[in-house]
């Protein structure tokens, strides 16, 4: 069906077709169950003189998959995913771009709306396998996050490993108080940024407590 199709219908009995942007679905909203012929027929009942008509149109951008990435300081950071490369058989349905998919009807009545939905066959498979194609992107971006996270760590660790082995050094540990012994380690290592201020405070304090413990400190 396409929108001519469905306008000649509405007028075909009397009624009034009114194209809007969309149909807001309300909570309250009754969602008619029949054909088109009986929903039309059940709206001159409660006499409603026009339907509101909204629709969903194929495009090219349902083709592409676009998510921003917050810590990119591209001033257009969106990244944009062709869907058709990551599930062939969307590749079939481009030859609807410009067709009409999904229909939403509403007429008013006197405390709600009587609303109705047309939706084509096609739509419904392509809408499928959208989801799937989605379900793919996050998967494959989730499983790269985890990688990134994980070699995250280990640096975090090689890191801290660093700082914990000044302790063999003698000029670290000649140093009379935990603020210089931060200085010299930040100017040592300078990948200690990576870390949390917090961290490397703890980890200066640990090795204090252990330098003086061992009483290898102010040599």
């Amino acid at each position: 069906m396409n929108l001519d199709d469905l306008n000649a219908q509405i007028q075909s009995v009397g009624l009034h077709s009114v194209r809007v942007e969309s149909v807001l679905d309300r909570s309250g909203d009754l969602r008619f169950v029949g054909s088109l012929a009986e929903y039309l027929q059940a709206v001159k009942v409660v006499k409603s003189s026009f339907v509101l008509v909204s629709t969903i149109v194929l495009s090219e951008d349902h083709f592409f998959h676009s998510e921003s990435d917050p810590d990119d300081d591209d001033p257009d950071p969106e990244e944009e995913v062709d869907m058709c490369t990551v599930l062939s058989t969307l590749s079939a349905f481009k030859e609807r771009i410009g067709e009409v998919g999904h229909f939403d009807l509403s007429a008013p009545m006197a405390s709600t709306n009587l609303t109705f939905a047309i939706i084509e066959d096609w739509w419904r498979e392509f809408v499928e396998q959208h989801s799937a194609a989605n379900s793919i992107i996050k998967e494959e971006r989730d499983a790269e996050f985890a990688k990134l996270d994980a070699a995250e760590v280990e640096k975090t660790h090689l890191v801290t490993e660093q700082l914990r082995a000044l302790i063999d050094d003698k000029r670290f540990t000649s140093l009379p108080t935990q603020r210089a012994m931060r200085e010299y380690a930040l100017e040592k290592l300078p990948e200690l940024d990576m870390l949390d201020p917090q961290d490397i405070k703890r980890e200066i304090q640990n090795l204090s407590a252990r330098i003086h413990a061992k009483g290898i400190g102010h040599r």
